[in-house]
């Protein structure tokens, strides 16, 4: 009787040390979690009966930035939210599950909010899954998969988009657009280089024709001048000279 009794000291002990190594560890990630979502509150997990932890169970406050202490059920929405996601990555860190599924966390959150835990649960949380039920861009549009629901004439049906892909699909798409858009450019350039030629051959051919003309009548004025000086008599004048 003796020996079973130590045993089970033995065990009462071990799972107080266990329980309080997990609570202190959950503990600091809590504040951490928190002072990094909300970006300066604090939050702490303290017991109730120190002595005895598993009867009176946890209290859990937390400040949020530039307030006082309060516990969670005096909180409002948006900032319940906040604290509840802190515990549960908290407990993610601690001991990571492979499945969650959230339910529109995001509902009570402002943008800023929900992009920060739309990255926290992109980039944090490489170990697990997250099916994640928003409405909100920023949120959703850091999914791996999207899967949308509709319904259409009594029937439910379902569709799965890759952000991924359609990434890809996008930045090639505007990539063959730059490019054209760079040849349309170089091809204008070229056809104002022809413009330019020809409007450069229009004005040497107009110049050189009016040389010609200025030549031309030059020449004409001396022929015209000589012509005055080697002037012939007229018919009258050879009558005249005949009568005389």
């Amino acid at each position: 009787m003796e020996e079973h009794m130590a045993v089970l000291d033995n065990m009462r002990r071990d799972r107080l040390v266990e329980f309080m190594d997990g609570f202190e560890k959950i503990g600091l990630g809590l504040k951490e979690m928190y002072q990094m979502i909300t970006l300066g509150g604090d939050a702490s997990l303290d017991l109730k009966d120190s002595m005895d932890p598993f009867t009176q169970g946890i209290q859990f406050m937390v400040r949020p930035p530039k307030k006082s202490w309060k516990q969670i059920e005096n909180l409002s929405g948006g900032e319940k939210t906040l604290a509840s996601l802190s515990l549960v990555f908290a407990l993610h860190h601690y001991r990571p599950t492979p499945l969650y599924v959230m339910d529109e966390i995001d509902a009570a959150l402002d943008f800023r909010n929900v992009s920060i835990i739309a990255h926290y649960i992109k980039d944090r949380t490489k170990n697990a899954q997250f099916v994640v039920i928003s409405l909100r861009n920023n949120m959703f549009e850091l999914g791996d998969r999207l899967v949308g629901i509709y319904k259409t004439f009594d029937r439910t049906q379902s569709v799965v988009i890759d952000p991924p892909q359609v990434q890809s699909v996008q930045e090639e798409c505007a990539r063959r657009d730059q490019e054209v858009l760079t040849k349309s450019c170089s091809a204008s350039d070229e056809e104002m280089d022809d413009v330019d030629d020809i409007s450069l051959l229009v004005k040497e051919s107009q110049r050189r024709r009016s040389r010609s003309f200025s030549r031309g009548d030059n020449k004409e004025n001396r022929l015209s001048r000589l012509s005055q000086r080697t002037r012939l008599p007229s018919i009258a004048e050879d009558r005249e000279t005949d009568t005389s």
